[in-house]
């Protein structure tokens, strides 16, 4: 991959976190993060037609490294299921149904065996990824405000998104 170029104009722009195509990350939320090269990998961005602020912001993309999925299959859907091979191994995608106001509301049910192969990682065949509870501490601890956690495994109300099953 070629070196990415970062063009940013204003001086006071220093998020340690954003999207835009690519995952950026200061060295600050790496810091924070410290998580091991078998997990993630770095590149570097060309920051050098930034204002001096952003330079030292030193950003770099960030690539996940770290696959697993915590769907549990059979409460999981509606919707159909693909076998996948992933650098983690086998396991699978799941694909909505089509959404629209007809559409049943899709159920996601967590796999309660479930064990996190890294602080960081990413559900094939989505653009969710997902951080450990330790993870998303130490990027709280650090003072990192422009990183969101989200407890996916609730949708707010007391009880999980599914009730165990008998």
């Amino acid at each position: 991959m070629p070196v990415p170029v970062l063009r940013v104009e204003p001086k006071s722009f220093c998020y340690d976190y954003f999207a835009l195509g690519l995952t950026m990350t200061s060295a600050r939320l790496r810091d924070a993060m410290s998580l091991p090269p078998e997990n993630v990998h770095y590149i570097d961005v060309d920051c050098s037609n930034c204002p001096e602020g952003v330079q030292a912001m030193t950003y770099k993309v960030l690539e996940i490294r770290a696959f697993a999925n915590p769907l549990d299959r059979e409460r999981t859907g509606p919707g159909t299921f693909i076998d996948v091979e992933t650098p983690a191994g086998p396991t699978f995608v799941w694909k909505r149904e089509t959404s629209g106001p007809h559409a049943p509301t899709p159920r996601i049910a967590w796999r309660e065996d479930f064990l996190a192969p890294a602080p960081l990682f990413q559900v094939p065949g989505t653009n969710w990824t997902l951080a450990t509870e330790a993870l998303a501490e130490r990027v709280t601890r650090a003072g990192i405000t422009d990183v969101m956690f989200l407890d996916v495994r609730n949708n707010g109300m007391r009880a999980g998104m599914l009730p165990k099953r008998p």
